[in-house]
């Protein structure tokens, strides 16, 4: 069985052809260059396979779908995940789910609070997440990041990272209650 790895041109020609020089040689060079075109295949499957790119290739689609978020300096997960989405950001850049989901991809864990929610001052917003690695450098950068999806008006206020733990609280009590004796 001939796939496009293994095939043969030769075994495709007609019998009283095998004979001819001229015909070997000229099935002898498609061949080649057949099996060579088939070879690079793989690398035109690009978009149906993002995650296995290199990060070379990473770089050069965020430029050519316009992912402004887009940074080479980010972990290469979410440059995937950036590059994944880039389409649907660019569709919805300027909403606050936009916002959510470039935050989302980021940090890993993120949500919006707008100004109405927490009684802030207009068109102002929050970011919160719950990834404690997020740092002062990590969320300045978010900040530079974050200014090319939001709305024009919108401003943000700050980005909160949230720790949440748990622990063993023990509330010792003790109560007393006491006759009085009247004589």
């Amino acid at each position: 069985m001939m796939t496009l790895q293994n095939f043969d041109l030769f075994q495709l020609l007609p019998a009283w052809m095998r004979d001819d020089k001229t015909a070997q040689a000229l099935v002898y060079a498609l061949t080649r260059q057949l099996q060579a075109v088939a070879s690079q295949l793989q690398n035109l499957v690009i978009y149906t396979n993002i995650e296995a790119q290199p990060d070379a290739i990473l770089d050069e689609l965020a430029w050519q779908f316009n992912a402004i978020e887009y940074n080479p300096s980010l972990p290469r997960s979410v440059k995937v995940r950036l590059v994944e989405s880039a389409i649907l950001n660019n569709k919805q850049r300027g909403t606050a789910a936009a916002v959510e989901r470039i935050a989302t991809q980021i940090f890993g864990d993120a949500w919006i609070e707008e100004w109405f929610e927490y009684s802030g001052e207009p068109y102002y917003f929050r970011v919160h997440t719950t990834n404690v690695s997020v740092g002062d450098q990590e969320a300045a950068q978010f900040a530079d990041t974050i200014a090319s999806a939001q709305n024009v008006r919108s401003v943000l206020e700050s980005v909160i990272v949230e720790s949440v733990e748990q622990i063993n609280l023990y509330f010792g009590g003790i109560i007393h209650t006491a006759d009085t004796i009247y004589m």
